[in-house]
């Protein structure tokens, strides 16, 4: 499978250390690499994505990893994902890797993109606005974020519509001090 000229594995492949902001919290994506050659972000626009403090502590232990091999060598990791070399991966070679670190965690088989739509998906159910939703995934609008993966998001329940009867019971007792019932039976 072909993913499209813009595809997440291209961010992570281009991604250097300076486009971390370790005490904000965020990864500033400015750039990919698609098919050899550095491109602009998904979208054609840079994006900040939120890290949590997990993926934090994992990129931390890797970045001290990688610092360890490569001042062995006499230079300093510039990219978070490099070859064996410390050139840039091509994109075969990262899917083979992500392949790889996906059979060993046993896992039933998926692509890099299948794990951004899991992020998207999981941003939703938990009741995250779309709005940030699509920032942190760079659509071009919430449009897309909703006409994809609107049925991800919570609600559409008759809970929903029960809300706005007690809504409505609370708006008219504050209004009239009259309870809902007692305005059915009295006359005006």
């Amino acid at each position: 499978m072909r993913l499209p000229n813009r595809a997440p594995v291209g961010e992570l492949i281009g991604l250097q250390w300076g486009a971390i902001d370790w005490r904000k919290g965020f990864i500033h994506v400015q750039r990919g690499r698609v098919r050899g050659a550095w491109t602009t972000p998904k979208n054609g626009r840079d994006r900040t994505i939120d890290m949590s403090p997990q993926l934090r502590v994992e990129l931390r232990l890797w970045r001290r990893r990688q610092r360890e091999n490569c001042l062995r060598r006499g230079r300093r990791p510039e990219l978070v994902f490099p070859s064996d070399e410390r050139t840039p991966l091509d994109d075969s070679n990262a899917r083979k890797a992500f392949d790889a670190i996906v059979k060993k965690a046993d896992l039933r088989h998926r692509s890099p993109h299948a794990m951004r739509h899991t992020f998207v998906s999981l941003l939703l159910q938990n009741g995250e606005s779309p709005a940030y939703v699509s920032k942190q995934a760079g659509h071009r609008s919430m449009d897309i974020t909703i006409n994809v993966y609107g049925h991800f998001m919570p609600g559409g329940n008759r809970n929903a519509v029960d809300r706005l009867d007690d809504m409505a019971k609370s708006a008219l007792v504050s209004r009239t001090g009259i309870e809902p019932r007692e305005a059915l039976h009295s006359r005006p």
